[in-house]
């Protein structure tokens, strides 16, 4: 590409606009000559233009079409001029002059950007791992931009990868300020945003909006905001795809991430300049891991050089003595020099394979990871190298076997737990292959035994492995193993054999006993933080089966305190959702903007997931039919389902639950006769609220 081609295809992306071979309806008289229209958006136009008086280059920015006379537009569009040409930092694109035309209409005139945008680098980049340095430093310069904003109390409110502009000389700039608002106006909501019960729907990018950004009005905003929006964008660098649950993160920056991405403000970062801080400083740790391997590298280079010269010495000193011997000696080096050789290939392309498979473990890419361990193996067995060195390969795949046999398990206990598999049975072989794939021989081993392996497996490990036999022991289907009383004893006994929690194991006991008042028990004693969170989970609906007319509400305090001790686990704010909207909440009213804010949060926690948005849908058509209806409920409801990513079974579902609500049953049971059998692969809040509304 062109120079001037990409500095053209980076404005038209940095302004929102896009290319239009129609000529500009209007002509500014003023000091600048405008010249070729390079972008138009829905509300801006952008022409590559010229200062008269200075004989430079500039970017025009207007509003397009007549859409100037609204009050409210171009009170917008003077907000955004007033606030970033106060913004004099180098990240951040220079505003010349806010100026009007003989008919009133405003023009921004500021700094042409010559580049491309981040997220056109990240779309042409094809080895994230190899780039990240780079992405890493442009990502600092941004974080740097946007707290000297936050230091003079302004929040950007639609940071993303398309709004960074990278220049041809590798400038930093944060653009697109439409959006921006001083921290002390932020609050206010949008008089033209479309209302929703309590507040408004933001205006921004959804995917890499912050909770309380999603629905004005339900929580503050501020640079913790913005905070949200960055950690958003580093996902991006670093996974290539927008946050999403399972994405692979390198495991020196997931917990940044995941501090930037928590749904409560207050456990992120205060501003964007903590975040630069932390970023600083691994990029500082990865040049000072480059100068080590420098200084390592010179090492060798110079011992390697120094028994050369040694050889040489040896040679001449004993050339009288052994040249009888030359002949046979040189066929001999020969020979030991090329097998030498072939080692030394070997072990180089071993090292290789090796630094790759750390590369793809460090994104927890387990998969790649193994493979590139296998190809090591492969290389290690063929050369020859030596016997540490294939000790040092075996290591390594054993270690990223079994670090791929976990994650293969908690994708397994994920979808088994969304309802995802066909049947209870097949879930039980689903269990048995992966602890199998983990070396756990469920079918011959004691009990003892088994408690003996998890007690001795690493912590990561032992949990997942205990949240998946907690899950087993609760599949109720007369064909599935576990419900063999003498298999399920057994496993149960190794779970509690193993657990070094006193309180997780009185709760697995409580619950496999059915044992209401122990299950309360354990309730009423919930510790100050649970791990793992599935355990919060179990509790609550134990609590709800088994302990009498007060479960549900007692269930619910259960859920609430698990959202607070693990704000990000999805599980517990979905059954949050539905148990705040039932209708047999005993002994208190049903909270619907809980359940819709915990709604959004799973929204927010899971990208472009259908269920996600069906479960905020849930919420408003439960509203819509109850004594507390908003009017909008139902429109705001199918916003929401029309947000969803395609046509999954579970949105579809909640279509027909919307039909029902609006009185056009006909309507519901023929979406339902013509979705058919895909029905079933809908989630279970889904299919039960359906079911409800149509009375089946």
């Amino acid at each position: 590409m062109s120079d001037d081609k990409r500095w053209e295809s980076g404005l038209r992306a940095a302004f929102g606009a896009t290319p239009d071979d129609e000529e500009a309806s209007a002509i500014l008289k003023h000091r600048y000559q405008l010249g070729e229209l390079i972008g138009r958006g829905g509300l801006g136009l952008v022409w590559a233009s010229r200062d008269l008086h200075l004989d430079r280059e500039v970017a025009v920015k207007t509003i397009a079409k007549d859409g100037w006379r609204d009050p409210l537009l171009r009170r917008r569009f003077t907000r955004e001029a007033r606030i970033t040409g106060q913004l004099q930092h180098p990240g951040i694109v220079p505003v010349h002059e806010l100026v009007f035309s003989d008919d009133g209409r405003p023009y921004l005139v500021m700094k042409q950007v010559r580049g491309e945008t981040l997220a056109s680098i990240l779309q042409a980049t094809d080895d994230l791992a190899a780039a990240r340095p780079r992405l890493l430093r442009i990502f600092e310069q941004v974080c740097q931009a946007v707290a000297y904003a936050h230091a003079r109390g302004v929040i950007h409110r639609d940071l993303k990868p398309d709004n960074v502009m990278v220049g041809l000389y590798g400038e930093v700039q944060v653009v697109d300020w439409g959006l921006a608002k001083r921290v002390t106006d932020a609050n206010e909501p949008e008089s033209d945003a479309p209302p929703v019960r309590g507040g408004t729907l933001a205006a921004g990018t959804p995917a890499y909006m912050a909770p309380e950004q999603r629905r004005e009005g339900s929580g503050r905003v501020d640079a913790r905001t913005d905070v949200y929006g960055l950690g958003a964008t580093l996902h991006e660098l670093l996974a290539a795809v927008p946050p999403t649950p399972d994405a692979v993160l390198p495991d020196a920056l997931a917990p940044l991430v995941r501090r930037c991405l928590r749904s409560d403000p207050a456990g992120r970062y205060p501003d964007a300049g903590a975040l630069a801080a932390e970023v600083g400083a691994y990029l500082a740790s990865l040049d000072e891991q480059a100068r080590e391997a420098d200084r390592r590298v010179a090492a060798a280079r110079a011992q390697a050089e120094g028994e050369r010269k040694l050889r040489r010495r040896t040679i001449g000193l004993g050339g009288a003595v052994l040249g009888t011997l030359l002949l046979a000696g040189l066929v001999w080096w020969t020979g030991e020099r090329a097998r030498q050789g072939r080692i030394a290939s070997a072990a180089k392309n071993v090292a290789a394979s090796l630094a790759s498979a750390s590369a793809a473990a460090e994104l927890r890419d387990w998969r790649r990871a193994l493979g590139r361990a296998d190809e090591a193996r492969a290389t290690a067995e063929a050369g020859g190298v030596e016997p540490d060195l294939r000790a040092s390969v075996e290591s390594a795949r054993e270690r990223y076997r079994r670090a791929l046999a976990r994650a293969v398990l908690v994708e397994q206990v994920d979808a088994l737990r969304a309802g995802g598999v066909a049947s209870v049975a097949e879930s039980g072989r689903e269990y048995r292959a992966s602890f199998r794939a983990l070396g756990y021989d469920l079918e011959q081993a004691s009990s003892e035994a088994l408690a003996a392996r998890l007690r001795a497996a690493p912590r990561e490990e032992r949990e997942v492995l205990l949240v998946a036999i907690d899950h087993w022991l609760g599949l109720e289907d007369e064909d599935v193993s576990p419900s063999n009383r003498a298999f399920g004893a057994r496993l149960f006994a190794a779970a509690q054999g193993a657990d070094p929690d006193a309180w997780r194991r009185r709760v697995r006991a409580a619950v496999a006993a059915a044992d209401g008042a122990a299950i309360e028990a354990c309730a009423r004693e919930l510790p100050e933080l649970v791990r793992p969170a599935s355990t919060i989970f179990l509790l609550a609906k134990a609590v709800e089966d088994f302990t009498g007319d007060q479960g549900l509400p007692r269930a619910l305090d259960v859920l609430a305190e698990g959202a607070r001790q693990h704000p990000d686990d999805v599980w517990i704010r979905g059954l949050l959702v539905g148990w705040l909207v039932h209708p047999e909440a005993a002994g208190r009213p049903r909270r619907f903007d809980e359940a819709v804010a915990h709604g959004e949060a799973v929204v927010a926690l899971r990208a472009g997931n259908a269920e996600a948005c069906g479960l905020v849908a849930m919420a408003y058509v439960a509203r819509a039919l109850s004594p507390e209806a908003d009017p909008r409920d139902l429109d705001v409801a199918a916003r929401w389902l029309d947000a969803a990513p395609g046509d999954a079974p579970s949105i579809v579902c909640m279509r027909i639950a919307l039909w029902a609500a609006r009185g056009e049953r006909e309507k519901a049971l023929a979406l339902r006769d013509s979705a058919g059998a895909s029905l079933a692969g809908a989630a279970p809040f889904a299919r039960a609220f359906t079911s409800a509304l149509l009375g089946d």
